[in-house]
């Protein structure tokens, strides 16, 4: 699943390492960050640990980026392949994608989006919210505003209803297509137990059986990643 990025709804572009807007990406600051780790990694499997400390640190050495961090939005679109209908092609104007074999090879399909949240979480450090949209969904507000003051003491932003998740147990109760996800330690432990769930995992199997044993509609046998935050806030 190929995705594309617009960094910063409503902020400076950036190009290359010039300054634009006030923003200056050639700086590297004299002390170490985060990024002088050797060790750090940028795929699913071994979590980042003390990650809220690790943004912060970086957002001082940089403080043309922290400036309005707050409200710095990632958007991140997933696509589908090439298609033919006319209109579809005209909706999926051309844009440089980049696909998942580059952080997770097993994570395709639907699951292909964790690794690229969880990348994109350390790569634009200085985006307070990643916004995930799947391929088929399609915006028809073009002056819709994501409310962020209100969601300032959450980290997860998604719709479902209530009485399908806990007295239902109900296959369809969270729509993960889209959502907002604060980019914190709480989100960087969350990808890891969502995607413990997944394809890459060696108990993928026994996460067939659970998942299917708990949500009598659901449709497929393999573990998928619809159910796999249900089952963690059913659990």
């Amino acid at each position: 699943m190929p995705w594309r990025s617009i960094f910063g709804l409503g902020s400076p572009v950036i190009t290359g390492n010039t300054a634009v807007g006030g923003l200056y990406l050639g700086y590297d600051p004299a002390e170490p960050t985060f990024y002088d780790d050797q060790d750090l990694i940028y795929s699913i499997g071994k979590p980042v640990k003390d990650w809220d400390r690790k943004r912060r640190e970086w957002l001082e050495h940089h403080p043309s980026f922290a400036a309005g961090v707050g409200d710095q939005i990632l958007l991140e679109l997933g696509l589908s392949p090439p298609c033919v209908a006319t209109l579809l092609v005209i909706i999926c104007t051309a844009m440089p994608s980049f696909t998942t074999t580059r952080c997770c090879v097993q994570m395709t399909g639907a699951w292909a989006k964790y690794p690229i949240l969880r990348a994109a979480m350390l790569a634009d450090h200085e985006a307070e919210w990643i916004w995930w949209v799947d391929s088929d969904a399609i915006f028809t507000d073009m002056e819709f505003k994501l409310l962020l003051e209100r969601y300032k003491d959450h980290n997860l932003v998604v719709h479902g209803w209530w009485h399908l998740i806990y007295k239902e147990q109900s296959w369809t109760c969270l729509n993960v297509g889209v959502f907002l996800i604060h980019n914190c330690q709480w989100s960087m432990n969350l990808i890891e137990a969502w995607t413990s769930m997944g394809p890459q995992s060696p108990d993928y199997g026994r996460w067939d059986r659970i998942q299917k044993s708990m949500f009598k509609d659901k449709l497929f046998p393999q573990s998928d990643d619809q159910l796999a935050p249900i089952y963690l806030l059913i659990e």
